[in-house]
């Protein structure tokens, strides 16, 4: 997973100093937490408050719609 996501950062020019990229862990914590069942795209800020929310993927990504949404 930390390969696809660092693929994704380098394609999107994903600037991570100022939105830091994470993943889930192999227990689900975030999953669990978020209740990102089935799978989704956040963003959270730094409080961990969903800034937003994705659709069901995978059909439902829109990853230039979250590389916009970071961006701004």
């Amino acid at each position: 997973a930390r390969v696809i996501a660092k693929q994704y950062v380098e394609r999107y020019n994903v600037p991570v100093e100022k939105n830091p990229l994470v993943i889930d862990n192999m227990q689900d914590d975030t999953e669990k937490l978020y209740a990102a069942w089935p799978e989704r795209l956040y963003v959270l800020d730094t409080e961990g408050k969903i800034v937003y929310k994705g659709g069901t993927g995978p059909m439902g990504y829109k990853l230039d719609e979250v590389r916009d949404f970071l961006t701004r």
